[in-house]
C-alpha cells in the first residue's frame, strides 16, 4: 500500500515537473512572438493534467521517475494541441 502511495506521489510530482517546463517552454514561445496573453485557467488546468499524466503513468510503470516527467509533459502538450485546434475550428466557424 505504502509503495503505491510513493509510487502515485512521485508520478504527480515529476508530472507537475514535466508540465511546468512544458508551460515555461510556451511562456517562452509566447514572448519570442509578442503575444503576451498570460491565461492563468489555462496555466492551471494544463498543470493538472500533467499531474494526472504522470500518476497514471505512475500506477502503468513502476518507479521510473523520467517516465511520469515525460508523461507530465506529453500531457500538457496535448491540451495544448487540442485547445489550438478547437480555437481554428470555432474561428473558421465565424
Amino acid at each position: 500500500m505504502v509503495e503505491i502511495i510513493s509510487f502515485s506521489l512521485l508520478g504527480i510530482v515529476s508530472g507537475l515537473f514535466g508540465g511546468t517546463l512544458r508551460a515555461m517552454v510556451g511562456l517562452v514561445k509566447l514572448t519570442k512572438q509578442k503575444k503576451i496573453e498570460f491565461k492563468i485557467g489555462y496555466i492551471l488546468f494544463s498543470l493538472f493534467v500533467s499531474m494526472v499524466a504522470g500518476s497514471i503513468a505512475g500506477a502503468l510503470v513502476d518507479g521510473n521517475w523520467i517516465i511520469y516527467f515525460l508523461a507530465g509533459y506529453a500531457g500538457s502538450d496535448l491540451i495544448d494541441g487540442l485547445s489550438k485546434m478547437i480555437i481554428k475550428k470555432q474561428a473558421s466557424k465565424n
